[in-house]
């Protein structure tokens, strides 16, 4: 068995694909969220025999395009999954309330291929965080800015720090760096009501833990995240409609969301506290 959490290397597919007719089994676990933007780059002609997904929606924009035998497992996210498990061994203590909002950054520092031709990300998300903090102030409620660079990385903390910086000078906002290893952004998600970001890949597995999520979709693209209609998704910039919308989704419990979103939980993301019990009953097939 050849088992990958990379799902986009081009040398498992090519692999994969060179021994389709032995009787080696390839195993593709899906590592970070994907979209039809970066299928398109990453994906064609590409060959997972048995794919592991977050959810329902990944087979949706891969369904005869990897290929058309592909075994399709959606189980959650390992990372997330991981995480509940270091968030038990340490006997860390989860307040799933402690933050009314956990706001993901996500700076676009390098302009490459990821997302060609959207060349204003970085202001939209910067917009966001703007949003955020001044709802935030404005309605007395706890945030925790949820870092992408990693405790040990100064430099990187710093680049991003600046990031935000240039586009909104006059934003005050700080951001909470952790260590990467000890599942720091998952853990802020944990404990927290709201997950509110772009199109990162936490805020499908948000959903896996059961946490309500606001996409804001300030590029209007509605292929940059998994297919979804109702409540979840901001597409208005204005501050009057982040407002709004944050307000309405925080008075909610997760099963009153869930009815204002027009998909089931699984088609976003399975459990993730079953998610490394799921992968290892089918490797043990």
């Amino acid at each position: 068995t050849v088992i990958t959490f990379n799902d986009h290397s081009f040398d498992f597919h090519l692999t994969a694909l060179n021994f389709k007719n032995s009787k080696i089994k390839f195993l593709g676990i899906q590592s970070a969220g994907r979209s039809i933007p970066n299928f398109r780059r990453m994906y064609e002609n590409f060959y997972i025999p048995h794919y592991f997904t977050f959810g329902r929606y990944e087979k949706d924009i891969t369904f005869n395009k990897i290929n058309t035998n592909c075994k399709y497992r959606p189980i959650g996210s390992l990372n997330a999954s991981l995480a509940l498990k270091f968030v038990k061994k340490k006997e860390i203590n989860i307040d799933k309330k402690l933050y009314d909002i956990c706001l993901i950054s996500e700076p676009r520092k390098v302009l490459n291929y990821d997302f060609a031709n959207f060349n204003k990300m970085n202001q939209n998300r910067s917009l966001i965080v703007e949003h955020a903090f001044k709802f935030c102030s404005n309605n007395n409620k706890k945030i925790i800015f949820s870092g992408k660079a990693d405790f040990n990385s100064k430099q990187d903390q710093e680049s991003e720090t600046k990031l935000y910086q240039y586009f909104i000078p006059n934003t005050k906002f700080k951001i909470s760096f952790n260590e990467k290893k000890n599942y720091g952004s998952y853990i802020d998600m944990l404990q927290s009501d709201l997950i509110i970001g772009s199109v990162s890949s936490m805020l499908q597995e948000a959903m896996g833990y059961q946490k309500k999520v606001l996409y804001c979709d300030f590029e209007n693209n509605n292929d940059l995240y998994p297919t979804m209609n109702g409540i979840g998704i901001l597409k208005d910039k204005s501050y009057e409609s982040f407002e709004e919308s944050v307000l309405e989704i925080l008075k909610m419990s997760f099963q009153d969301y869930l009815k204002r979103i027009d998909k089931d939980l699984n088609y976003y993301c399975y459990d993730n506290s079953k998610t490394c019990d799921l992968l290892r009953k089918e490797l043990n097939r």
